[in-house]
């Protein structure tokens, strides 16, 4: 028996054309689903590419932020503290000193989501940083509760550490600025 569109009855042809315009239909819908789910798809990566280039910018403001306020309680630290007579000063309470503010700013580096970090070098410089703070406010702290019992020596250490620390932490200033300056290049 062979098939020709001339046997067909009108009904029948209508029914047959009707059976391939719903063919024609349903492979339309289905590539229009797959190209509608692909867009969705490539729009869904191009946002989270947009949210993540966000967050990083965000963090890096918040380490900036974070880096100067550091720079800027060293030499507070450094203002408060010139000499001998200024710890004996403040430890007597004659002279106030923030007695939490390298603290504070540590609280703020360990916040730091070390892993979202894009850089290894402000890894590095932000870990600097912390261990730096922990050894000034080591320092500061104990030069204050044993003044009495320090001598001279001892207090031109805890004086020449100041320093140190100062001029240090303005050098990795001074790095974690060239280091955000090369990553927001590289990200625009």
């Amino acid at each position: 028996m062979t098939f020709s569109l001339n046997s067909l009855s009108p009904g029948d042809g209508a029914a047959f054309l009707q059976a391939i315009l719903s063919a024609v239909a349903i492979l339309y819908a289905g590539y229009s689903a797959s190209k509608q789910s692909k867009l969705q798809f490539e729009n869904s990566v191009k946002l989270q590419k947009i949210d993540a280039k966000r967050r990083h910018l965000i963090l890096l403001q918040a380490i900036t932020t974070l880096v100067e306020n550091t720079k800027n309680r060293v030499d507070y630290v450094d203002l408060t503290f010139p000499d001998r007579g200024s710890f004996i000063d403040v430890a007597q309470k004659l002279k106030y000193y923030d007695l939490d503010c390298l603290t504070d700013i540590r609280k703020n580096l360990d916040a730091i989501p070390i892993f979202e970090i894009p850089s290894p070098n402000l890894v590095k410089f932000i870990l600097t940083l912390i261990s730096t703070i922990r050894q000034l406010d080591i320092q500061v702290e104990k030069a204050l509760l044993e003044y009495r019992s320090m001598g001279a020596t001892e207090f031109q250490q805890v004086l020449f550490t100041i320093q140190t620390i100062k001029n240090s932490v303005q050098h990795t200033y001074d790095e974690v600025n060239q280091e955000l300056i090369k990553i927001k290049d590289a990200n625009e």
